[in-house]
């Protein structure tokens, strides 16, 4: 079996948070990383690239019964050119 590169790897990483959002809706970091079972610290890097690129966008705060709320990031659909 191949092994792939860790740039092959993040790529194929960045696509199924990117898809999720799509898909999914406005999640913040911590739901992504529950449901793809990727660390923390993974989905903050790829967020913050998916940033830069100005694929994904702040769209506010989520609700939580403790501690501070999670800040929501969805797809900037404006990032599509027609």
């Amino acid at each position: 079996m191949e092994r792939g590169s860790r740039e092959l790897i993040r790529d194929m990483n960045t696509s199924l948070i990117l898809q999720t959002i799509i898909e999914e809706g406005a999640l913040s970091r911590a739901d992504l990383a529950k449901q793809l079972h990727f660390s923390k610290a993974t989905v903050s890097a790829i967020v913050q690239s998916l940033i830069e690129r100005k694929l994904v966008r702040e769209t506010g705060n989520g609700s939580s019964e403790i501690g501070r709320k999670p800040i929501l990031w969805e797809y900037e659909k404006k990032s599509v050119k027609v």
